[in-house]
């Protein structure tokens, strides 16, 4: 009898311990929903299909937005502003991953790239203050882009003037400017000479600063920034080879376009500074013939940089599997992001491959070496912990259109802008005390 009963247990248990295991296996096989806000990315369907192409990422699907309450509650417990239902979103400043952050919305990826040994020094140094957060790191690169001067070949042509260069300065660029500039007989522009629509690189360039360091204070009243604005602002106001803003959208109005990158595209500018993202416009416009250069410098090489990066929800209930697909969205799928032409390889180590640099563009005779070079010199827009960038922006364009319309100088202009500024700064900071 003792040995039936032993039997009968012995075989409940085995029985029960097989039952448990046909459990996991069934769970092993469920698949599991991403959902991914891709943001600005337009071409999110080709890289989804070629993360499939890994076997190892057959049981993960990718979706762009939540399906439904019950799906997002079951699947996702964190909602972005720009998407309600995502595992993976975007971050496009260190004012937004600092919020992010210290709401403990977001993952702090530190387990993540130990156990995938990602060497984060391998990502160009630029993206420092939007991955990192008070030495944590919080978020991965997926797309960036330096700004560089686009120029029109026939334009240059025709004026007989040697093609922007390396060794361009500022006054290269300005005599060309002025020579390509042309206007009709009322004075409007019939094709503009140069166009910026970012001072941000004038003032760095001759060694000026918004914000200090440690961001309590607004540094736009120094010499070094006064003269780069001033610089900047003479464009219009002395050499007239640049129109103001009410120029610039009635040009824009009667052209039907956009921005200054559609103007180009119609052969209306002759140079002007932009982005990867803005040549998506004319890479391919047959109709124009077009060169990138490095911007021209001025006292400093210096260039801006776009750049968005990924975070994961800190309540997704997905954490490794929304991590793999972001480390693909900043590894492997660099290149066929570089690919659309919209972006520079995050990855120093992918920027400065042949993969990219004998890509698709280049059979275009565009230099993707200049973008790869200007990477080493590119600049987040600076912030202050201590004002949004909304009421920055907001006392910045009051200011410079008063200075473009002739009501203030461009020193009375950042002086304005300098002590409204930090009165918010000021008034921030003691709040916070």
């Amino acid at each position: 009898m003792k040995k039936l009963i032993f039997i009968l247990c012995a075989i409940l248990f085995f029985s029960g311990c097989a039952g448990k295991r046909s459990g996991k296996e069934e769970k092993r096989n469920e698949k599991t929903t991403i959902f991914w806000e891709p943001g600005p990315i337009l071409y999110k369907n080709a890289l989804v299909s070629n993360f499939y192409k890994d076997t190892s990422s057959g049981k993960i699907i990718i979706e762009e937005s939540v399906k439904n309450e019950k799906t997002r509650s079951s699947m996702f417990l964190f909602s972005d502003q720009a998407n309600e239902g995502a595992d993976i979103f975007a971050i496009k400043c260190p004012e937004e991953l600092a919020a992010y952050a210290k709401n403990r919305e977001i993952c702090n990826l530190a387990i993540y790239l130990r156990r995938n040994r990602i060497d984060l020094n391998d990502f160009w140094p630029a993206f420092r203050s939007v991955m990192q957060c008070n030495g944590k790191t919080y978020a991965l690169p997926v797309m960036s882009s330096p700004y560089v001067l686009f120029y029109n070949k026939k334009v240059f042509d025709d004026a007989k003037i040697p093609y922007p260069n390396d060794k361009w300065v500022w006054n290269d660029m300005l005599q060309a400017a002025i020579k390509l500039t042309k206007k009709s007989k009322a004075g409007n522009f019939l094709r503009i000479g140069f166009f910026s629509q970012d001072p941000d690189i004038f003032i760095w360039q001759n060694g000026g600063w918004f914000f200090t360091q440690d961001g309590k204070q607004c540094t736009l009243d120094s010499q070094f920034a006064k003269q780069g604005f001033r610089w900047y602002c003479n464009l219009d106001l002395k050499y007239r080879v640049m129109p103001d803003f009410k120029e610039l959208k009635g040009i824009l109005d009667s052209y039907g376009c956009v921005d200054a990158a559609d103007l180009f595209a119609k052969n209306r500018i002759a140079m002007f500074i932009g982005n990867k993202d803005d040549a998506l416009r004319f890479l391919d416009n047959k109709n124009i013939v077009f060169g990138v250069s490095p911007v021209p410098r001025g006292r400093y090489k210096v260039t801006k940089l776009k750049a968005i990066v990924y975070a994961v929800s800190e309540k997704s209930l997905n954490k490794d599997e929304a991590f793999k697909f972001l480390k693909y969205l900043s590894g492997p799928a660099q290149y066929s992001i570089a690919r659309y032409g919209c972006t520079v390889p995050a990855r120093r180590s992918m920027a400065n491959n042949d993969k990219y640099l004998l890509g698709s563009e280049s059979k275009k005779c565009i230099d993707l070496k200049i973008y790869s070079n200007e990477m080493a010199y590119a600049r987040l827009a600076e912030n202050s912990p201590y004002i949004s960038e909304r009421d920055f922006n907001k006392i910045w364009k009051e200011e410079t259109v008063l200075c473009f319309r002739g009501e203030k100088t461009p020193d009375e202009c950042l002086d304005s802008i300098t002590k409204r500024v930090n009165r918010l700064i000021v008034t921030k900071i003691k709040n916070k005390n």
